[in-house]
Order: C-alpha cells, then structure tokens, then sequence
C-alpha cells in the first residue's frame, strides 16, 4: 500500500511538472505555439487519472506518445529536442511505474523529467 501511495505522489509530480512547462509553450511562431499548446492538452487530459502505478504506467506511456507526436511535428529543432526529451522521460518513468505494479522493489525517479520540463520550458519561451 506504501508503495502504492509513493506512486500516486511521483505521478501527480511528475504530471504538474509535465503540465508547468508545457504550459508555458504559448509563444513564438504559430507551429511551435500549436505543438507547446497541444503537449500541454495531453498532459491536462490526463492529469486526473492518477491511481495505481499499473495506471500511471499507462497514463505516461499514453502523454509521452502525444507530446512525441507533437514534438515530431514542430519545425522548431529546440522545441523539438525538447519535446522528446520529456517524451523519452515519460517512458522511463511508465517503465518504473509497471516494474513497482508487478512487484519489484522500485523507487520511481522523476528528477530527469523535472530537468526535461525545464528545458522544454525555455524552449517554448
């Protein structure tokens, strides 16, 4: 149950931090204000669906997709980097949150995704 309620704190940190940043993506040209603003819609979609690590892992897996695809579409090479960077962050932390659900003595780490979110950040301006 422990493990469980450490979880749901990563996620809901993980996923705010994902969402300040990503909310922050609204300047520049038209196509990066369009891809920042639709990683931030990925992240607000599924911000509230936090509960078990089995369902973190697939609420990750499931923005981290989005905002690569968004990424992936961007001409801006900074935003682009950016955004795979808090994509391929995502993934790792999905991955933790499914080795915890099936068992094994994981301690989830979202520093990276914090220090990603950072630089996607001063991308978006």
């Amino acid at each position: 149950m422990r493990a469980h309620r450490a979880a749901r704190t990563v996620g809901a940190l993980a996923l705010g931090a994902t969402l300040a940043g990503a909310a922050a993506c609204g300047t520049g040209t038209e196509d990066k204000a369009t891809a920042c603003k639709n990683m931030r819609a990925a992240v607000e979609s599924n911000a509230k669906q936090l509960s078990s690590p089995q369902e973190l892992a697939q609420v990750y897996a499931k923005v981290a997709a989005k905002i690569r695809s968004e990424a992936d579409k961007v001409g801006d090479l900074t935003v682009k980097a950016a955004g795979q960077k808090v994509a391929s962050d995502l993934d790792t932390l999905a991955d933790q949150m499914k080795s915890l659900a099936a068992g094994k003595a994981v301690v989830p780490d979202a520093a990276a995704l914090g220090q990603a979110v950072v630089v996607l950040n001063a991308a978006c301006g």
